[in-house]
């Protein structure tokens, strides 16, 4: 009879001891059985938080009982935002609180102004201050922010914003629902539900700007002549970063960045990848005379690419850094 017992418990055990199993999708572990199988989410998905989705689930003969993250796809932040859709320009209430939502006073103090008497209806968006950003920085934001308020405010046909960088007669940015829509489709479609107005935030970015800069990059303190610098790249996170030898310089003018030509036809970089380990830096010296000669008195900014992760399921990363090369 003992070992009737004994037999029975350790078959028990067979069926509900686990196999532990690290999955290589981004550290999520599963945890085997006979009879049922756990799985604890860790998995590389960059349109969540940090670039995880996480949470459990729970399976038991092959039937799924439990998932914590099948319906958390929309983030919290798109969620409060859709929830304050406005259906008419002229609530300036309404209006308001989108605005304090999107943390837009962070570039600058503002006012705004309604155009509502005829078609097309206009938010104008006036900041009073000095821009608390670089000029790159805000006028992807503005561009990111000005989507956003066309596609929450139902009737809102344009978003007007001065640009205070630009040191000129109409420094006024107009963002017009029809043109956005040649690249991203209808902008009122993406208002009418929850689930396509998170996809908007997606497609546009908002996520990536509205986080720390994972990867930064500046020009280190006295290395900067016209035919080169020392690029200082900083990762401010635990994750393993990828970066190469290529990059572009582009100048500003008139508001909008140029890039400069090369003074070769035929050139190529080499394709190798280095290594940014979790919260290093890195310096990088950069001689670009062979490939720009030597840059005349400008505002200037140089762009590079880092990457996370490899093979099929990797995240690119532009980085720059802006410079002023003096007379």
């Amino acid at each position: 009879m003992k070992k009737l017992i004994a037999v029975i418990i350790i078959f028990i055990l067979f069926l509900l001891i686990p196999i532990q199993v690290r999955l290589k999708d981004g550290g999520s572990l599963e945890y085997k059985a006979i009879l049922y199988k756990i799985t604890k989410y860790h998995k590389s998905d960059f349109e969540y938080e940090l670039g995880y989705k996480k949470g459990w689930k729970i399976e038991i003969l092959g039937i799924k009982v439990y998932d914590q993250i099948t319906n958390e796809k929309i983030a919290t932040q798109s969620k409060y935002l859709f929830s304050l859709k406005n259906k008419y320009i002229g609530d300036a209430a309404a209006n308001m609180k989108l605005l304090e939502a999107l943390e837009i006073s962070k570039l600058a103090n503002y006012k705004i102004e309604l155009k509502t008497s005829e078609q097309p209806y206009i938010l104008h968006i006036n900041f009073t201050n000095p821009i608390n950003e670089s000029i790159t920085n805000f006028k992807r934001k503005m561009e990111t922010y000005s989507i956003i308020l066309l596609a929450l405010i139902e009737n809102v046909d344009e978003i007007h914003y001065n640009d205070r960088f630009c040191d000129c007669i109409d420094n006024i940015v107009r963002i017009k629902i029809s043109d956005l829509e040649k690249k991203y489709g209808s902008i009122k479609d993406y208002g009418k539900s929850a689930e396509n107005f998170h996809s908007l935030l997606i497609n546009i970015g908002y996520y990536d700007i509205n986080k720390d800069t994972p990867i930064t990059m500046s020009i280190k303190e006295g290395t900067l002549t016209n035919t080169g610098a020392t690029l200082v790249l900083t990762n401010r996170t635990n994750l393993k970063y990828t970066y190469g030898e290529s990059y572009d310089i582009e100048y500003m003018e008139d508001g909008g960045w140029i890039k400069v030509k090369p003074i070769i036809k035929d050139y190529g970089f080499i394709s190798i990848g280095y290594t940014l380990r979790p919260n290093e830096r890195a310096e990088i010296k950069k001689n670009w005379e062979w490939l720009y000669g030597k840059l005349p008195a400008g505002y200037y900014r140089i762009n590079t690419d880092v990457i996370l992760g490899s093979g099929g399921n990797i995240r690119i990363y532009p980085v720059a850094a802006e410079f002023i090369v003096e007379k």
